[in-house]
């Protein structure tokens, strides 16, 4: 049996994209998976093919953008499970933003909202439900944030808002290992480099030869990634295997960041 089966987690962003990739990962290994979204048509396909998989979906239309849907969307997992063991806070916005010097306030606070606001959001209440089933033996939980390459260092690919609110979420994940360690709660972040997705569809419908020419001034092992490598990721970090492993990022980017 499945060191996952019967074990529960929520992921957020999971109508989409790596999000999605994540719940069918986690399906698969017999977990109850609750996914949130905005887009309820999706999520609830997703989570019949969840289902199909082997495990036990439960999809929440939420926002996370606002405090009172991120609270509903974690009290409904206790109250429909009875716990928590994991989360994937994954959701998050990307595209084309304007120089610092001609930013938009209303868009770095839109930007900072959903992307940095919302991940410490979720980790406050997904933490107050992990400490109320006190398990400082056995199995940790888990807590993964969807961070990114780009919260490591600065890219001409983005603007102020998306890098900075992506160092936050590193920050947020570090501060979190070293405060609920001893919680028996372990926290660690995902960078994903570019990956193929819905966000990344523009670099994929370019020309073969512009898009290879992309690709390989960008990352030395000359492919996009998968969303289900991320996935894969996201399980590891969840499993007993990493159990000694907390205050990490860890870097899904076939060695972009380690290209000079």
């Amino acid at each position: 049996m499945s060191q996952f089966a019967g074990r529960t987690i929520i992921i957020t962003g999971a109508t989409s994209g790596i999000g999605e990739a994540t719940a069918y990962a986690f399906g698969r290994e017999g977990a109850r998976v609750a996914m949130a979204g905005r887009r309820a048509d999706k999520g609830e396909q997703v989570a019949r093919q969840t289902n199909d998989l082997g495990g036990e979906a439960l999809f929440i239309q939420a926002d996370m953008r606002e405090d009172a849907d991120i609270k509903r969307m974690v009290d409904m997992v206790v109250d429909t499970w009875g716990r928590l063991d994991f989360a994937f806070n994954n959701a998050g916005m990307f595209g084309p933003e304007a120089p610092h010097h001609a930013y938009d306030d209303d868009v770095w606070d839109e930007w900072m909202t959903l992307n940095l606001k919302g991940v410490y959001r979720c980790m406050k209440y997904e933490l107050a439900a992990m400490m109320t089933d006190d398990r400082h033996d056995g199995p940790s939980r888990c807590i993964v944030n969807n961070a990114s390459i780009m919260g490591q260092r600065g890219s001409i690919y983005a603007g102020p808002a998306y890098a900075a609110s992506k160092h936050g979420v590193i920050g947020l994940t570090q501060q979190g290992a070293i405060s609920y360690a001893r919680e028996n709660i372990r926290v660690n972040s995902v960078s994903p480099g570019p990956t193929v997705t819905e966000i990344t569809a523009a670099t994929a419908a370019l020309p073969e030869e512009m898009k290879q020419k992309v690709i390989d001034d960008l990352l030395p092992i000359g492919r996009m990634g998968e969303a289900e490598e991320v996935a894969a990721a996201v399980l590891f970090l969840c499993s007993d295997g990493a159990s000694m492993v907390t205050g990490q990022d860890i870097a899904v980017d076939g060695g972009q960041l380690a290209k000079l």
